[in-house]
């Protein structure tokens, strides 16, 4: 790691009417059905704050600086509670260990859609031990998705360098430890696509790299 090193914030916004979501028809498993009887289940595609904050967004450094980051040797949970996963958009590093965990009780069915990995495909019966997976090569991103419950999707990008975070519930993210430098900052969105943006960090300060996701308004 270099001796000086900052980091990337910033926020990342919808400007528009935000989408008309219907809930999520759960009744073909009576499980997931009495779960949501109250709390209806939406997609985490459109979680949108009532200033426009926008969750679940992938932001990453496009032109990452060369150098040697360790791989983490924690893992990634990857768990299934509410018959949806917890995580929805996520990153994680090449030769990271994810876990696959159900904590329902009902039986979900874990599959990975990977263009440069192994594939998988595995159920997995609620009390069942957690599966483990570790993927050698990068993917931006990785589809999962669940054979039983077919709104449960998540996208898991496997990054071969560190600087990478995801946007909160408020829309903010920070991308740690950034040597000094210019770089190129992405957003990526399911339906919305990719936004760019340049930054430069400095040896005494942060950078700041806040976006705006526009929806056209129809008169």
């Amino acid at each position: 790691m270099p001796a000086f090193t900052e980091d990337v914030t910033g926020t990342v916004r919808f400007d528009g009417p935000k989408p008309k979501l219907a809930p999520i028809d759960t009744k073909a498993d009576d499980y997931c059905r009495k779960m949501h009887e109250d709390d209806p289940l939406y997609t985490d595609e459109a979680t949108i704050g009532p200033n426009g904050e926008f969750a679940y967004i992938f932001v990453y450094v496009v032109d990452p600086p060369a150098g040697d980051y360790p791989v983490p040797d924690t893992s990634i949970k990857l768990n299934q509670y509410g018959c949806r996963y917890e995580l929805p958009v996520f990153g994680m590093r090449v030769g990271q260990t994810i876990e696959f965990v159900n904590s329902d009780e009902t039986t979900h069915n874990v599959r990975g859609f990977p263009k440069h990995n192994r594939v998988f495909n595995f159920g997995q019966p609620p009390g069942l031990a957690p599966r483990t997976r570790v993927f050698d090569k990068a993917e931006m991103p990785l589809k999962i998705k669940c054979d039983v419950h077919a709104w449960m999707k998540a996208h898991c990008f496997v990054m071969d360098h560190p600087f990478f975070a995801v946007t909160d519930l408020d829309g903010r993210y920070t991308i740690e430890n950034l040597p000094p430098g210019t770089y190129t900052v992405r957003t990526w969105h399911e339906r919305l696509g990719e936004l760019d943006q340049e930054v430069t960090v400095g040896d005494d300060a942060s950078a700041d790299a806040s976006f705006t996701y526009i929806r056209i308004r129809k008169e």
